[in-house]
């Protein structure tokens, strides 16, 4: 999301002396397993998403997270007005195994709905397929994020529930790394990860920059849209400095077993390496970050 973004077109990356390459690909699976194979050097995604595949023994660890708790939002069709009318019908998923399907299974038992016996679920994939499963209407409602919800509801579509209502713990955008480079060069991580942390901060100083860098890259003309999204990303989810929360990510780990409960990796701490944030904060640049860009700690 727009960490990264902002990073390439800021020129922050140029300014901290790395030449970056940004590719895309959908899925916590394949970006881990490219990750690990060393096809990439870092990895910028959603924490909850690749916690189960790190718990099966996945090289990568955590070296940041950006956004903590859990954004998505339950979108469903017009005629549907609370959960509860979500019983008989069809709730598009991700992939079986992904941290946001139990979220979604946790919201159905919460609303006494039994997943696949009172509400089947469909997996689909990732969240654009989902929202036009939805919008196909193969399916009723599915999980989105923001600004998909906001768009979703200025096309006549009804967000139910808010996720985070749940009180489930939660890890979101996240930065990653493999063992190797977090080994061999330990420098380079440090770089990438100050300038990851000052493109966090100059998003939120530079509220229709970032607007503009994210509508750019999500293709997405919706300024509501997409001041919403800055909105929760940009500000209210943000936290500086980036640390990992070992609790957080726990939490996913714990509610992760309930679906895979024989995973050799289980301790929060095997996934988290905490000493390149370190060494980036001793240096004083965080501090002098947020000083510049007007940056609460939080």
């Amino acid at each position: 999301m727009f960490p990264l973004w902002v990073a390439k077109e800021a020129g922050i990356f140029e300014r901290h002396r790395l030449d970056v390459e940004l590719s895309y690909a959908q899925g916590a699976g394949p970006n881990l397993a490219a990750l690990g194979y060393g096809d990439l050097d870092f990895l910028e995604c959603a924490g909850g998403a690749t916690i189960p595949a790190m718990m099966a023994g996945g090289d990568a660890v955590f070296i940041a997270t950006f956004h903590q708790g859990n954004p998505y939002r339950v979108i469903v069709s017009p005629d549907i007005t609370s959960p509860a009318e979500l019983r008989g019908r069809k709730m598009a998923i991700s992939r079986p195994g992904e941290f946001d399907n139990r979220l979604v299974m946790i919201f159905l038992e919460r609303h006494g709905l039994v997943p696949n016996v009172d509400v089947t679920l469909v997996p689909i994939g990732g969240q654009t397929d989902r929202y036009n499963a939805l919008k196909g209407g193969i399916v009723d409602g599915t999980s989105v994020n923001p600004p998909v919800n906001l768009t979703a509801q200025n096309e006549g579509f009804r967000e139910i529930y808010d996720i985070a209502d749940l009180g489930v713990a939660g890890v979101y955008i996240s930065l990653f790394t493999n063992r190797q480079t977090l080994q061999n060069r330990p420098r380079l991580v440090e770089r990438f990860l100050a300038a990851m942390t000052e493109a966090a901060a100059y998003a939120r100083a530079n509220r229709e920059f970032t607007i503009k860098t994210m509508g750019d890259y999500l293709k997405l003309n919706d300024q509501q849209a997409l001041a919403g999204a800055w909105e929760v990303y940009a500000d209210r989810m943000l936290s500086l400095p980036p640390r990992v929360p070992v609790e957080g990510v726990q939490a996913v780990i714990d509610e992760s077993l309930s679906v895979n409960p024989t995973a050799p990796v289980r301790d929060a701490t095997a996934m988290i390496a905490p000493g390149p944030l370190q060494a980036v904060e001793a240096s004083g640049f965080v501090d002098a970050v947020l000083t510049e860009y007007g940056f609460p700690r939080r």
